[in-house]
């Protein structure tokens, strides 16, 4: 917290392959880098897996700087990215980096997509600012229900007659959020009743 660099990944320091860094909270690297994986080394720094992570309210959430472009078969996913002013920035373009495992990646809170089909998957990928062919395949994203809830009246039936007492109802919705309000109308909406349960 309210540090330079969260984490520093220098390859002139530390072992340079089959790392994991994980389940760490990063906050507040106002004047540095939430993640920051620095490579200035004739050095090949591979199978390295970075997931798990919370970074938010950073300058620069995740930032690569790869002189060399040897950053191969490193893995991010399952990381949370949030109000950072950039949230991630890869100086040299290191294509041997992926955004995602395959089937999942990461949270980008602005992430401009959505996810029609409801799966916590974005349906378009997250580019990487700098890195044109590198992106995230397989963005988290939440935009909320974009189902409408399926309604069945059971009773009263289509184009059945009553007199001044109104009809018992009975119906049947199927939804996967709550309803939130459940009403009828007998005027086109100009007045809605609202009721409870399923039958009234």
């Amino acid at each position: 917290i309210n540090g330079d660099e969260g984490i520093k990944f220098d390859s002139s320091v530390i072992r340079r392959s089959d790392n994991e860094i994980y389940n760490n909270t990063i906050i507040n690297c106002n004047s540095g880098l939430g993640i920051y994986l620095y490579n200035e080394e004739d050095q090949l720094i591979e199978n390295n897996i970075i997931k798990q992570n919370v970074i938010k309210d950073s300058k620069t959430g995740i930032y690569i700087t790869d002189i060399w472009k040897l950053f191969d078969h490193n893995m991010f996913f399952l990381n949370k990215l949030i109000n950072n002013t950039l949230n991630v920035y890869d100086a040299y373009q290191s294509h041997t980096i992926y955004w995602d495992n395959g089937s999942i990646g990461n949270y980008w809170d602005d992430y401009d997509g959505v996810d029609a089909n409801d799966d916590g998957i974005g349906d378009s990928p997250y580019y990487i600012y700098k890195a044109n062919t590198s992106k995230d395949n397989y963005p988290i994203w939440e935009d909320g229900d974009d189902f409408a809830p399926s309604i069945i009246i059971n009773s009263p039936s289509m184009n059945d007659n009553f007199g001044l007492n109104a009809p018992e109802f009975n119906i049947s919705i199927h939804d996967d959020s709550p309803i939130n309000t459940t009403w009828y109308t007998i005027d086109s909406g100009t007045t809605n009743f609202t009721f409870s349960g399923l039958t009234g």
